[in-house]
């Protein structure tokens, strides 16, 4: 059995420089004004001991943004679960978001969408942004930044499509709003689906159903193409 952090979230990979988790949905990531209940950043804190830790260090910019950040690397939204990097020293935590600037992670997400999509595959690029009417969304617009999403199709079960998602980008929301842009929100997304659509997902699914199944990039320090998975949870099996 792995191991996990706070009896929720399980560890992937841990070494010295390198926690690899995968976060249940439903947790928020990063901790904020709005925030009321425990994030994971708070967990983090207590897992690294990030107080003892940091005390006696002389505060030099990598020191500055790995306290700011808990060593987080990424985030995933609230509702979506799966793989997510931890550096465990400023170092680490540099070259991670370093990677991250360049493109050179390479993540892939389940998605469960709403429509019988029919092409095996499909390209999406469509600039994101702001929504202007509405500033908690992200929208395709036109002065959006620039923004590309391989969706491969894996199954058709009823009413819904299961599909692979491969962001070449990594914009906010980015899946969920281009999957919305062509008519097959995610299952279960509050802010992109329409008001019929969530009123069944969330008696059937209760979740948004996104989950980031795999990455890979190069590891911080030993500087070797690693990879990392996560276990598809239990609400995704019946749709296999």
């Amino acid at each position: 059995m792995r191991k996990k952090i706070a009896n929720e979230i399980e560890i992937i990979h841990e070494d010295d420089s390198l926690l690899v988790l995968n976060k249940p949905s439903g947790l928020i990531v990063n901790r904020s004004k709005t925030a009321r209940e425990k994030t994971l950043q708070d967990y983090l804190d207590e897992y690294l001991n990030l107080p003892q830790l940091v005390k006696d260090w002389e505060a030099t910019p990598e020191q500055e943004i790995f306290k700011q950040r808990s060593g987080l690397a990424h985030r995933l939204d609230k509702g979506t679960s799966g793989v997510l990097l931890v550096g465990k020293t400023p170092k680490a935590l540099a070259v991670l978001m370093s990677q991250f600037k360049e493109r050179e992670i390479h993540k892939e997400y389940l998605a469960l969408t709403h429509g019988k999509i029919i092409d095996q595959k499909i390209e999406i690029q469509a600039p994101l942004g702001r929504n202007p009417k509405n500033r908690v969304k992200f929208a395709v617009v036109e002065e959006g930044k620039s923004s590309k999403t391989v969706i491969e199709n894996l199954k058709v079960t009823g009413v819904f499509t299961l599909v692979l998602a491969k962001p070449e980008t990594g914009r906010t929301h980015q899946v969920r709003v281009h999957l919305a842009a062509i008519n097959h929100p995610v299952v279960g997304d509050r802010l992109y689906c329409p008001k019929s659509f969530l009123d069944i997902d969330m008696q059937n699914v209760g979740r948004l159903m996104l989950h980031a199944r795999k990455i890979s990039f190069i590891h911080p320090v030993s500087f070797k193409k690693v990879t990392y998975t996560a276990e598809i949870p239990e609400e995704f099996l019946k749709y296999y």
